[in-house]
């Protein structure tokens, strides 16, 4: 009897021993797991290339002909402007001998550049939107475009008035934004052209201030904005409340529908107590995908040890879960389609062709960037696809249809009459 309960006993061990191993790496999810450059930081005060600042905060940063360009808030003493710097490897940085976005006059209502908040460029052109304010008690958000990234032409007006640390991003759909009103909850807004935006759920915020006790009970910003697998990631900065600008934390918190967030609970990037440049703020700006290694992410953020001490680190991430089919290939293909009849009154009919078989996701939302319902969200082969769109059961409006396959995407408007 002995010797035939030792191995259904040795067996049970080993189940438990192999469960618990699995439980304790679970606890430990993908995007908590940043490895800090060993050489932070990128930039930091004093800087002897330039004599326009010391500091450098809120690094966005673009990879684009095989340069990595990035625009910053810096200073030496108020007012606060945006500068220019260019990298090679993202890591040694050339910062432009002047600031590309200057103060102004005292009067204007961006005298104080307080943060290029988000950079995209589509096509030949640099757009920019930007936190401007006089002396921080009343924030306005502005835009500028460029094409070479030094440039710009800046909007007269602000684009979003009453709003501040705003986060967009691009796609087939039109730009989407989140943004603060006073640094308490994060807010949304689309908009066709980037200039007229239009506030989405309902004016109620997306992501609310935690709880007392928790790390973003105090302050949240939106940053470091990511589309993976479909799904629109945020690494945000919360701020706990402690005491002037301590402490300043990273999170982490993701969307399928723009609207509906969620939150991871903890930090995924902490403060290094007893350092120079890290003791008090760890702030993600940027987030994009290794140019060397597709499942890499790689982090530009903000260091800040005292106030005299505002500086660039970087840190990258492995994640497993996106593969890249086609390493090198890094950007989504335009996929042809047609809708009709549009404008519609009940079915939609949806067209397209795929030349190899895909795993297909179709989605309608509506204009407030609301998902109205799953289409399709499975492999498709190769060939002529039609879809049916049924939105007879809808309110007269305008509607996108939303369709990726692998790296294939594509959007259109539905107008729905009555």
């Amino acid at each position: 009897m002995k010797k035939q309960i030792l191995p259904g006993l040795v067996l049970t061990v080993m189940l438990l021993y192999l469960m618990t191993s699995i439980n304790t790496i679970a606890q430990t999810p993908w995007f908590e797991d940043w490895e800090r450059y060993e050489n932070n930081p990128l930039l930091a005060a004093p800087c002897d290339t330039v004599e326009w600042t010391n500091h450098f905060f809120c690094p966005i940063v673009l990879h684009d002909d095989n340069v990595y360009k990035m625009w910053f808030t810096g200073w030496i003493s108020d007012p606060k402007e945006i500068g220019y710097a260019e990298s090679v490897d993202g890591l040694n940085w050339e910062v432009h001998d002047t600031p590309v976005l200057a103060a102004g006059e005292p009067a204007d209502w961006d005298y104080q550049k307080g943060t290029s908040s988000s950079v995209i460029q589509i096509d030949d052109t640099l757009h920019m939107w930007y936190t401007g304010t006089i002396n921080w008690s009343v924030t306005h958000i502005g835009y500028a475009w460029s094409y070479d990234g030094i440039t710009w032409n800046k909007n007269v007006e602000p684009v979003f008035t009453n709003a501040s640390a705003c986060a967009v991003h691009f796609d087939t759909m039109g730009f989407h934004m989140y943004y603060c009103e006073a640094f308490d909850d994060i807010y949304y807004a689309t908009s066709e052209d980037g200039l007229s935006w239009e506030i989405g759920n309902n004016g109620d915020p997306v992501i609310e201030l935690g709880p007392a006790g928790t790390w973003y009970d105090n302050w949240v910003y939106p940053s470091g904005l990511i589309m993976l697998n479909d799904t629109l990631r945020m690494f945000l900065t919360g701020h706990d409340g402690t005491g002037g600008f301590n402490f300043m934390r990273t999170g982490y918190a993701r969307t399928d529908d723009y609207i509906n967030w969620n939150l991871y609970g903890n930090y995924v990037l902490d403060v290094i107590p007893n350092t120079e440049y890290e003791s008090m703020q760890v702030c993600a700006h940027t987030v994009l995908h290794d140019t060397n290694n597709y499942d890499s992410l790689t982090m530009w953020y903000t260091g800040m040890g005292d106030l005299n001490n505002w500086a660039v680190c970087q840190a990258k991430l492995h994640y497993p879960y996106f593969p890249n089919p086609n390493p090198g290939i890094h950007e989504f293909k335009q996929l042809d389609f047609s809708i009709y009849p549009n404008p519609c009154t009940d079915i939609a009919h949806l067209n397209f062709t795929l030349h190899t078989s895909h795993f297909t996701c179709i989605d309608l939302y509506g204009i407030d960037g609301r998902k109205v319902r799953e289409l399709v969200n499975g492999i498709r082969p190769a060939g002529e696809h039609e879809i049916k769109i049924f939105v007879g059961d809808l309110p007269a409006g305008f509607y996108f249809v939303r369709i990726q396959a692998g790296t294939n995407v594509g959007s259109g408007k539905i107008i729905k009459l009555q």
